[in-house]
């Protein structure tokens, strides 16, 4: 409690308190009120702190009720389960040993229940010492013990708040456990009974087992005894007959000791005579390998020289008939004529929907333009339409192959205007490969059935006529520097041409390589007519030299020519440096068309220098070279004026008649 402040001394009473004491005296006996208060209000608090601690105590004595009997639950269900274990050590014990065994003193003795832990007791909750508070000294202090005081009740305040809730804590623990503790215990009450219950149902399946053992074991006691009564039967009867076999076995002794020695002298003896007879077999053997050895030996010799002289005979007559074939193979590609025209109709664009080209019948071929009023047909030596494949088209050129290994030169060209498909037939695609491609693979094919009798040296060039130049397309290029001009020469060979690159090849894979080295290089541009337009001629050249079986040399030539475009000027849309090109190449084309005119009408010039185109072409194009033009047919009736030109050229060709030089 707080000390009281002190009396004011009395003052004389003809003097009068000032204004300023008066309002001290006030101030200090409101203080002394608000103290009060806060004295009253910290009783209170005591008290329900003390109530409280007195309702925590009640609810600590029901828990400890609770746990104790929970303790008591708990040493029951140990005893049961004790008990049950015991039960179950019997049970196991009789299955082991028998019903009617005697069950010894540790298991007869009922269990020891073992103690139990100590009952948990809770902790004794420890009160907290009060904070009295400090009587004030000073009248000047009371302000700062009134906040003390605050601050003292503010606290328990708080104190109780805690109380109340460990109370509601200790409670829900309390009975959460209980709750517990009673499942468990019903838990462990149910499975003792089950247990129970089980090991009694065992117990009285395990005695019936016991008993039906018991009557099994009486039958097989009677069966041994049967068993028994039957085995000394059998062993009398056992002695009975190996006494009387050891008395055959010894008479048995006595009589083979005679027949095995009367044996043994009859061995030797053939073994002598044995001895005998390999002795003369093997000489007489050895007399007779003699003389077959010298007969085989004379026999061999006479048929080694039979047939030396049969394979001498075999191969004159090989030599005779390769040259009697070469000779009926030259004779029938004479008669299909030296030089032919093969027409192939390409099929119609998407762009393109009227056709002006038809077969009428085989090998025949006619165009057609009502606007004009024409109609027209030609003959060729094979007309293709436009569903042939480039497989039907390489078999009727194939025998030309075998014509250039027999030592004549062969010129293919392909001849048509722009965008009439003669790349598509000469080159092809790598899915559907050309005139090119498939010629060069037979090449390598025929050689390789020719065998060894025949040897071939083969080599590959591959050159443009570009505005009427010559330039190597294997040749590499220099930036910023022209091309080599290349010039034609008349050899004791036939035409060459000076300082081109002539690569030595032995399979297809590299001719495949030298022709996609030059394709790169080749001059090509877009026109009206074509987007991809070739701009010069393209020659593939394959030089072979060879050796016939009968000794004798002879080189050949095979020249696959792919022409440029044959355009008008106007049609074209050709300016420029293209126009200079597109010029030409019909300069080119229309000197190819004097040479084949010249040859038609069996004129005694034929203007080959006119073009470069020409003047290369002379040895196919002359003697008894064989030629095959593969005329290129645009369909669309847009393209007639175009395509009645080709027709007409083609025909002129077709006219030509080529004798062999003698």
């Amino acid at each position: 409690e707080l000390e009281e402040p002190p009396q004011a001394a009395p003052q004389p009473a003809e003097e009068p308190p000032s204004q300023s004491t008066v309002q001290l005296h006030a101030t200090i006996d409101k203080l002394h009120r608000d103290l009060a208060e806060a004295q009253e209000r910290a009783t209170q608090a005591q008290t329900s702190e003390g109530q409280i601690r007195s309702q925590l105590s009640v609810k600590s004595t029901q828990l400890n009720l609770i746990r104790a009997e929970l303790e008591k639950t708990r040493k029951k269900s140990n005893k049961q389960k004790a008990c049950l274990e015991h039960a179950h050590s019997q049970l196991e014990w009789f299955k082991a040993q028998g019903v009617q065994a005697e069950m010894p003193a540790e298991l007869a003795q009922p269990p020891e229940v073992p103690e139990d832990e100590p009952p948990f007791e809770p902790p004794v909750r420890q009160e907290q010492p009060k904070e009295d508070p400090q009587a004030a000294e000073r009248e000047a202090e009371l302000k700062e013990k009134n906040a003390q005081l605050k601050k003292k009740n503010t606290e328990l305040k708080e104190m109780a708040t805690a109380l109340q809730q460990q109370v509601q804590i200790a409670r829900s623990q309390a009975n959460g456990d209980g709750a517990e503790l009673v499942t468990q215990l019903e838990a462990a009450q149910k499975e003792l009974k089950d247990q129970k219950a089980h090991y009694k149902s065992k117990e009285d399946e395990m005695v019936k087992k016991l008993k039906k053992l018991a009557e099994a074991y009486q039958s097989m006691q009677k069966k041994n005894e049967k068993l028994t009564k039957a085995q000394g039967e059998l062993e009398a009867k056992v002695g009975e007959l190996t006494a009387a076999l050891q008395q055959e076995q010894i008479q048995a002794r006595k009589a083979s000791a005679a027949v095995l020695a009367k044996l043994k002298e009859r061995v030797v003896q053939e073994q002598a005579e044995v001895k005998r007879l390999k002795g003369t077999i093997a000489d007489k053997l050895q007399e007779h390998q003699k003389g077959i050895l010298a007969a085989s030996e004379a026999k061999i010799s006479e048929l080694l020289e039979m047939a030396s002289k049969e394979v001498e005979q075999y191969r004159e007559k090989y030599k005779t008939e390769q040259a009697v074939r070469r000779k009926l193979h030259n004779m029938v590609q004479e008669l299909r004529g030296n030089i032919r025209v093969y027409c192939r109709i390409r099929p119609l664009m998407k762009e393109e929907k009227v056709s002006c080209v038809s077969i009428p019948e085989e090998d025949h071929i006619r165009i057609t333009n009502s606007d004009l009023g024409v109609k027209k047909s030609w003959n060729f030596d094979k007309v293709f339409g436009s569903e042939t494949t480039q497989k039907s088209v390489f078999d009727e050129v194939s025998a030309l192959v075998t014509s250039m290994l027999d030592g004549y030169n062969v010129c293919i060209f392909a001849y048509g205007q722009t965008g009439s498909g003669k790349t598509f037939s000469m080159q092809g695609t790598k899915q559907d490969p050309g005139i090119y491609y498939r010629t060069l693979d037979e090449l390598f094919k025929v050689i390789a059935d020719r065998g060894s009798e025949w040897s071939y040296q083969l080599s590959a060039s591959l050159l443009e006529i570009y505005c009427d130049e010559i330039r190597d397309l294997l040749a590499e290029k220099v930036e910023g520097k022209a091309p080599k001009k290349l010039q034609i020469r008349q050899t004791a060979q036939g035409i060459t041409v000076k300082d081109l690159i002539d690569t030595p090849v032995s399979s297809p894979a590299e001719v495949a390589a030298v022709l996609e080295r030059g394709q790169a290089n080749r001059s090509v541009g877009r026109t009206n007519m074509n987007e991809h337009s070739s701009r010069s001629h393209l020659i593939v050249q394959v030089t072979a030299e060879i050796g016939f079986p009968d000794g004798k040399k002879a080189s050949s030539k095979l020249c696959l020519v792919d022409l440029a475009g044959s355009e008008r000027l106007g049609r074209s849309g050709a300016v420029g440096q293209m126009q200079k090109e597109a010029i030409e190449i019909n300069k080119s084309l229309c000197a190819l068309g004097d040479v084949i005119n010249a040859r038609a009408t069996k004129s005694s010039h034929v203007p080959f220098r006119t073009s470069t185109l020409t003047h290369l072409l002379y040895d196919a194009l002359m003697g008894d070279s064989k030629t095959l033009m593969l005329l290129q047919i645009n369909p669309s009736a847009d393209s007639f004026e175009e395509t009645q030109c080709s027709l007409n050229f083609g025909a002129r060709v077709n006219n030509v008649d080529m004798k062999a030089t003698k």
